[in-house]
């Protein structure tokens, strides 16, 4: 009996352990990456804060069934400043809808999608285009193995590729003529300018590398500069694989750089990435930003089609 009442004050102690190590470890993440809005390499820590909103929720749960009132309590705080960092993926919107206005007109649907290098399901993603039907396509990671796949969208007769390495590119494929087009060399975007709607625009599509330690910020740097060499009057919208959340310093600083909106709610658009520990990690990466004069009517997450990420689709009305 006193073995047994032995064995239940350990369990107790490893639980209370192991509520402190969960509350401790997700709010030093939290600090650093709010720490991230003036420190560059700390963002990184911000594009795993939805993590970190679930480990305050399980802490809470598990703090009050142990009756450590003290700490449920910080770890309810810790969770509703953790909610406040994730900007405009806040309230969740898991379905990948999120609260739009209505707008009427057919409206302008643009779709986004990093292939993957290696994805050679291209007669799935042939048809999944055909039947969305969009006016406006970006791809990334556009590489030799799914090039077939602009054999088969004839209806895209105007695009506008850029390098991003020997193998790969980003791209824009529209139906409308352009007035220019043209690629940032050195940030790797490909951008065209339309008018739709009877407005002017420049369409672009993106690939950021990786977060710190690797170079998302060197590129992002080249963005600025090379941006600020175009005709400043288009409103730009920017789509692709940002590599980035959308709550992230990286993508704020996307928004000022642009002068356009990441796109709310919360997607989740990368599948099947795994961990060191082998385990799978869900993020939500794939971004599209729009001008203000841009209303968004709809927006969510396209089917699984051979890569690793989920299309993002918008559908937009011009307001001005």
């Amino acid at each position: 009996m006193k073995k047994k009442f032995e064995n239940r004050r350990w369990i107790g102690k490893i639980a209370v352990l192991a509520v402190y190590g969960g509350l401790v470890f997700p709010a030093l993440f939290t600090a650093l990456a709010f720490g991230g809005r003036w420190l560059r390499p700390l963002d990184s820590f911000s594009h795993f804060l939805h993590y970190y909103v679930l480990a305050f929720i399980i802490v809470a749960i598990v703090a009050g069934f142990l009756k450590l009132r003290k700490t449920a309590a910080i770890a309810l705080v810790s969770l509703l400043f953790a909610v406040w960092l994730l900007g405009p993926a806040r309230p969740f919107a898991l379905s990948g809808q999120t609260a739009l206005q209505a707008a009427p007109g057919n409206g302008v649907k643009i779709i986004t999608f990093n292939l993957l290098y290696h994805n050679d399901q291209i007669d799935r993603i042939a048809d999944y285009v055909t039947r969305q039907d969009p006016d406006i396509l970006m791809f990334q990671e556009l590489s030799p193995i799914n090039r077939p796949l602009l054999d088969l969208l004839p209806q895209y007769p105007y695009r506008q590729s850029c390098s991003l390495n020997q193998t790969m590119a980003t791209m824009v494929l529209t139906k409308t003529k352009p007035s220019a087009q043209g690629c940032l060399p050195r940030s790797q975007v490909a951008w065209i300018d339309l008018i739709l709607s009877g407005k002017p625009v420049r369409v672009a599509s993106v690939h950021l590398h990786w977060p710190w330690p690797l170079l998302q910020w060197r590129q992002i740097d080249n963005i600025r500069s090379e941006v600020a060499g175009l005709d400043s009057k288009r409103p730009i919208i920017l789509g692709g694989d940002f590599n980035a959340a959308p709550w992230s310093n990286a993508v704020r600083t996307m928004e000022d750089i642009t002068g356009s909106r990441v796109v709310p709610g919360f997607r989740f658009t990368i599948l099947g990435f795994k961990s060191p520990l082998k385990l799978p990690v869900f993020l939500p990466i794939d971004q599209i930003l729009l001008p203000e004069e841009a209303t968004l009517r709809d927006v969510t997450t396209g089917p699984e089609l051979g890569s690793d990420h989920r299309p993002v689709v918008v559908t937009l009305n011009w307001t001005k």
